[in-house]
């Protein structure tokens, strides 16, 4: 049987949703919008839900400074490390799961996200849709997780 793409979306809860090309015309750019596999399994997330399934893409250590906004607030945060599907960030406070934000990277860069889980002052966030690799907000990030790195190891010899 020959699969033919279909536009889809992800839910928070990692369910791979069809929609119309007019609704994936809304999806920001360089979010993945195609999947030749419409019958996705669901993903649980987070640390409370246990039974994890591998992960779909590798997760980097990073330590950069961003802005959290979510309802008509603003805090400060540190995003610890990140995948192509979205963030754990440390210092949260006022969100729950479900909940809809916007990460703003140094960079200038606003990004919708959809918090997965939150436990204490740390949370899982995921981008609407997975962002490609060559994409610009994944190439500032692959830079500061290299930075990271490298101020990791220098401290480490010290």
């Amino acid at each position: 049987m020959d699969r033919q793409p279909v536009n889809i979306r992800v839910c928070g809860l990692g369910h791979a949703l069809c929609c119309s090309p007019r609704l994936a015309r809304h999806v920001p750019e360089g979010v993945v919008r195609q999947c030749v596999n419409a019958r996705s399994k669901p993903m649980r997330a987070g640390p409370q839900s246990g039974g994890y399934r591998a992960r779909r893409s590798p997760r980097h250590p990073v330590y950069v400074r961003a802005i959290l906004q979510a309802h008509g607030t603003c805090h400060r945060i540190h995003i610890v490390d990140y995948s192509q599907h979205g963030f754990r960030l440390e210092r949260v406070s006022g969100i729950e799961p479900q909940q809809r934000v916007t990460v703003e990277l140094p960079s200038g860069q606003r990004l919708p996200m959809l918090v997965l889980w939150v436990k204490e002052d740390r949370a899982g966030v995921r981008f609407l849709g997975p962002i490609a690799p060559g994409h610009t907000v994944m190439r500032w990030l692959d830079q500061s997780a290299s930075k990271h790195k490298l101020l990791r190891s220098s401290s480490a010899r010290a």
